[in-house]
């Protein structure tokens, strides 16, 4: 997953699900610099003191920091501990400083007189601030329409291409946005030619639709949530959707995307 960045001296923020003390070496061998956060499952990762390190924090002020040295098949390791105000946040590394400089976010806990301010050092800070890449990424990935969600298959090749499509589409989305675009401008024309399926986005009809008219929906349904036959050719399902450039035309998630793939290939 990460062998694209070995040998690059980049430093990785992992979340908790790799907080694994071997791992982090084996990809400081491979020339990763990476960071995990630390969490107790049913048992504390191995090597890491726990208990010990509440101990420790009991007593101080929130936002105090501290480090637990080590070595590990003969790499050093760090694992930095932050007092929170009803725990100990702890990230294990091998890479970063535990200081603070003018990039570092300043934070804030609690309120009134109970309020506490104090500058994030460098582990910390780098957690906080890219912890949600991953999370982002797949919320763009699955905003409809998302090809992952709509392409009703359970062919284990078919899903896996889909995967890698979508990955690759929200790659380019996010390639684009960051080179091209700038805060206030307008999209550009390489943009608008990216991704043809902005056009195209799947709408649920509101509460007791029963069809788009020319001053918008009519809702004389019986039911709240009414369903219609899809109208794609030779299509049984039932379902409240239809796409955004063409109200009222009822499609399921799968003829959307082909009719979207259509409309892409004729422009």
């Amino acid at each position: 997953m990460l062998k694209c960045y070995f040998n690059t001296g980049h430093y990785d923020v992992l979340d908790s699900g790799f907080c694994v003390l071997k791992a982090i070496v084996a990809l400081y061998q491979k020339g990763i610099y990476a960071g995990a956060l630390i969490k107790k499952r049913r048992y504390w990762p191995t090597l890491v003191p726990g208990p010990a390190m509440d101990d420790r924090f009991a007593a101080k002020e929130v936002g105090s920091v501290e480090a637990l040295c080590g070595t590990l098949n003969n790499v050093e390791y760090h694992m930095w501990c932050m007092k929170e105000p009803d725990y100990v946040m702890r990230i294990m590394a091998t890479g970063g400083v535990l200081e603070s400089d003018e990039t570092c976010k300043t934070a804030q806990r609690g309120n009134g007189p109970t309020k506490v301010t104090f500058d994030y050092t460098k582990p910390f800070d780098w957690h906080f601030r890219y912890r949600h890449a991953v999370d982002d990424h797949n919320n763009l990935r699955h905003s409809l329409p998302s090809l992952e969600d709509t392409w009703d298959t359970r062919r284990w090749e078919i899903r896996v291409f889909s995967f890698i499509l979508a990955i690759t589409e929200i790659n380019i989305c996010l390639t684009v946005r960051f080179f091209k675009w700038t805060s206030g401008d307008a999209m550009t024309d390489e943009a608008d030619e990216f991704d043809t399926s902005i056009e195209c986005d799947i709408v649920t009809a509101p509460e007791h639709a029963s069809f788009f008219g020319f001053r918008g929906w009519v809702k004389k349904a019986s039911y709240k949530y009414q369903q219609y036959k899809c109208k794609a050719p030779g299509c049984k399902k039932y379902v409240p959707t239809c796409c955004a450039c063409n109200l009222g035309h009822w499609l399921c998630g799968n003829h959307i995307v082909k009719h979207a793939v259509d409309k892409a290939r004729a422009s």
